[in-house]
């Protein structure tokens, strides 16, 4: 599995997680402010999904990846050869350290998200 797919696939299940125990608070009819911090916290992640994906792009044209020239070059290469290159970028990215420090700030992110849920009592 690449490392793009494991921070995509990390995200994506505590999103996953997430949603799911919101539900089930909502199911087991626990005080609303449960409910609401489960979502906050989804909510939360949702935007750093979002900020990942600027982060991205940002970083792609900063190394120079997205000029139009690059951009015009692999249109025309087969949907194999694009997999690859997209593989050897991500590759790139982890030997530059840019895939640990994505996963840092996630982890971060969500270990803010638990502990605002730990102050909530009954």
């Amino acid at each position: 599995m690449s490392s793009q797919a494991s921070v995509s696939s990390i995200l994506s299940e505590g999103m996953s997680v997430l949603a799911h125990r919101a539900r089930n608070a909502a199911a087991h009819s626990k005080p609303h402010r449960f409910c609401k911090a489960n979502a906050e916290t989804a909510h939360a992640l949702s935007h750093w999904r979002y900020h990942l994906n600027q982060w991205v792009l940002d970083w792609l044209q900063n190394e120079g990846y997205t000029t139009a020239q690059k951009i015009l070059e692999r249109e025309k290469w087969s949907i194999r050869k694009k997999r690859d290159y997209a593989n050897e970028v991500v590759d790139t990215m982890e030997q530059k350290g840019e895939i640990r420090a994505l996963y840092r700030d996630f982890k971060h992110n969500l270990e803010a998200a638990r502990e605002a849920k730990v102050g909530l009592k009954f």
